[in-house]
């Protein structure tokens, strides 16, 4: 039996933020520096950087600078993921989870290396096509920090509350995210561009901002400036985002039903689209 449209639509989230995560990792591949010196054939790589490394078992580093940027900043954005999550379907839990590797990233780069000190001053591993400071790894951080978040949204969080999604359905999007995003820390390790202490540090940033981000998001505060924002944003250049996300349970939307009857309702969008859209448009919001 297929998921349903409602999973699906769960799977496209994961997969829009674990892009714009690739995107914000972006900074450890300041590999321009006129400084570094790269090895062009296997030879040379094994004799600069010895026989046992990995850039001796791998050979150069790619000489093309559009492939070194394609691969560092994760350049196809025009994902459909990207646009189904931002122009067709407008909704907070959409938005937060693109956020989220975006506020991991500057949580990364601008506190936590400061609270490190002398301890950022950690290279990579020898051999590595990238020559900044590798602690901690940045990809390690974004991608088990929302992994962590895409967990406990699906078990104790929107997914619980709000849409009452069954325990299949709950460990389709389990599974889909640990296999999309717990094996980014360990490839980090493999590729040879960090250490197993630098992979560490940045899953263990990541369990613990993940944690943090998913109580943040539910802080009076937050709703407030989320729901201001929307109506700001909409007022100006007509965009509206629909509160899929700090709706209750059984929250009226405005025409008698309840956010658990939309939720059933939505995954009948391709029987009945127009009644969908004038669904989402009487959705209210909600203040705290």
């Amino acid at each position: 039996m297929p998921p349903s449209s409602t999973i699906a639509r769960w799977l496209l989230l994961i997969s829009a933020a674990s892009l714009s995560a690739c995107v914000a990792s972006s900074n450890d591949s300041d590999d321009d520096s006129v400084d570094y010196v790269r090895c062009t054939s296997f030879e040379q790589c094994c004799e600069m950087w010895g026989e046992d490394s990995k850039r001796c078992e791998r050979g150069p580093c790619t000489g093309t600078w559009i492939m070194r940027k394609f691969f560092s900043l994760s350049m196809p954005l025009d994902s459909i993921t990207i646009w189904d999550a931002l122009v067709r379907s407008r909704r907070y839990t959409r938005v937060f989870a693109i956020l989220l590797p975006i506020i991991l990233t500057v949580l990364n780069t601008v506190i936590l290396v400061k609270i490190l000190g002398d301890c950022d001053e950690s290279p990579r591993p020898a051999g590595s096509c990238l020559v900044s400071n590798g602690l901690p790894s940045g990809h390690a951080t974004n991608a088990i920090g929302l992994w962590t978040w895409v967990v406990l949204e699906t078990i104790v969080g929107v997914g619980e509350q709000l849409r009452h999604w069954s325990a299949r359905q709950k460990a389709v999007a389990v599974l889909f995210a640990t296999l999309v995003l717990t094996p980014v820390p360990y490839s980090r390790y493999y590729l040879g561009d960090h250490t197993a202490l630098q992979v560490a540090v940045g899953s263990a940033d990541g369990l613990v901002l993940g944690v943090a981000y998913f109580f943040f998001i539910r802080w009076q505060g937050m709703h407030r400036a989320i729901d201001t924002l929307a109506r700001v944003v909409g007022r100006y250049i007509k965009f509206e985002i629909t509160d899929d996300f700090y709706l209750a349970p059984n929250q009226p939307t405005g025409d008698g039903g309840t956010i658990a009857d939309d939720s059933s309702e939505s995954e009948n969008v391709g029987a009945n689209p127009a009644h969908a859209v004038e669904k989402e448009i009487q959705t209210p919001y909600v203040q705290a």
